[in-house]
C-alpha cells in the first residue's frame, strides 16, 4: 500500500480504496519511457477496461478506474485483476467490486 512509502519496485501496483463502489485510485511506478499498459481482467481472463496503453516517463502515476468497462458499463459486483506492464516489467492487484 502506498501510504506515505514511495513505490520501489519497478513495476509495483496499489489501488485504493479497495473494496471498491464508484471508482479506484491506481498507483503505479513506470520504468522509464516505456510502452506502459494498465488494463482490467475479470476472474475468466477476459480484458474488460484498458485504462491506458502509451508510452509515459519514468516515475509513478495514478490512474482512476470509474468500475466501468470498454463500453462504458458498469461492471458487475465481484474480483477483478488490474494488470499492469510497463517495459518488461509485469504486476497484477486485485481489486474487489461491491455495488
Amino acid at each position: 500500500m502506498l501510504g506515505g512509502d514511495q513505490l520501489n519496485d519497478p513495476a509495483e501496483l496499489s489501488n485504493a480504496p479497495d473494496p471498491v463502489r464508484h471508482f479506484t485510485v491506481i498507483h503505479f511506478r513506470s520504468t522509464g519511457d516505456t510502452p506502459t499498459g494498465l488494463y482490467v481482467y475479470d476472474v475468466l481472463g477476459r480484458r474488460v477496461r484498458e485504462l491506458m496503453n502509451r508510452p509515459l516517463p519514468g516515475g509513478e502515476h495514478r490512474v482512476n478506474w470509474d468500475c466501468r468497462d470498454d463500453e462504458g458499463q458498469a461492471v458487475s459486483s465481484g474480483v477483478y485483476f488490474i494488470k499492469l506492464q510497463s517495459g518488461i516489467h509485469r504486476s497484477t492487484e486485485k481489486v474487489l467490486v461491491v455495488k
